[in-house]
């Protein structure tokens, strides 16, 4: 008999906490997507990288220098906490440089000009393309269509008279929904490990002293972003984890149900 029968539901306590695990898997992909989108509170503390070039505002005991923060789809400048930000994909420097002039004083303006600050804004955008962005988002979408999935598994089963195809529908539903959510959590963790993997290499590109740029570039990993993904990747996993467990024999449990309780009120519930 499997962990799942007819006689051995899923308690109510068990599929509860399972189901809860939804809401932090969403919140840990919205706030990893809007990160350095808007210069609303927090936001941009949401970064993968932060670029620092002493060229631009020499190192200065107490003193915060000007820097460059990338999210998965904005880019914040300026001088914390005092950072202009802007979605990002697919602008130029020259697009970034104006769209955030006209939100900045003169002098802050100014400094957005000069050459350095081109260098710095290029080379963040060049790294931006590569943190595996739409991976992310992809893992999102699979996700959503998975709970899609997962939600017309839960109608289907909670009809009362089953139909002859039942049992092949639901078992359809069933590899449809967990396809969904497995392909979520694997692009989740590859998107999670390649940005990590970037960072180091990123650092150690900044400090060689066979670099171009390791004489005034410094870039730094944010943690806040990298924790961010992470979760997601693994509340993912732990959430895909329990709904195929609940879900193990469902299509067994609906053809039972149709071959010998077809006048039974005694429909699974989740």
């Amino acid at each position: 008999m499997g962990l799942l029968t007819q006689n051995n539901p899923p308690s109510i306590k068990v599929r509860l906490a399972f189901y809860m695990l939804i809401i932090p898997v969403l919140i840990f992909y919205v706030l990893a997507a809007v990160g350095c989108v808007t210069s609303s509170a927090g936001v941009p503390d949401i970064f993968n990288f932060v670029y620092r070039d002493t060229k631009i505002s020499p190192k200065s005991p107490g003193k915060s220098s000007f820097e460059l923060r990338t999210g998965y789809f904005g880019l914040c400048v300026g001088i914390a906490p005092q950072l202009a930000c802007i979605p990002s994909l697919g602008v130029t420097p020259d697009q970034v440089i104006k769209e955030i002039s006209l939100n900045v004083n003169a002098a802050r303006s100014n400094t957005l000009s000069t050459p350095n600050v081109r260098r710095l804004l290029k080379i963040a955008l060049d790294n931006q393309n590569k943190t595996v962005s739409y991976v992310l988002l992809a893992a999102g979408f699979f996700f959503l269509f998975g709970l899609l999935s997962l939600l017309i598994l839960q109608i289907t089963l909670r009809k009362a008279q089953p139909k002859p195809n039942a049992a092949r529908k639901v078992n359809i539903l069933k590899r449809l929904m967990l396809s969904f959510l497995w392909t979520s959590t694997a692009l989740a963790f590859g998107a999670s490990f390649a940005t990590t993997q970037l960072a180091k290499i990123l650092q150690r590109t900044s400090t060689s002293a066979t670099s171009v740029v390791a004489e005034s570039l410094v870039i730094e990993q944010g943690a806040g972003l990298e924790a961010l993904q992470w979760l997601a990747a693994a509340f993912s996993f732990l959430f895909t984890t329990g709904v195929a467990w609940m879900f193990l024999d469902a299509g067994d449990r609906q053809h039972s149900m149709r071959k010998g309780n077809s006048g039974s009120d005694d429909v699974p519930e989740f």
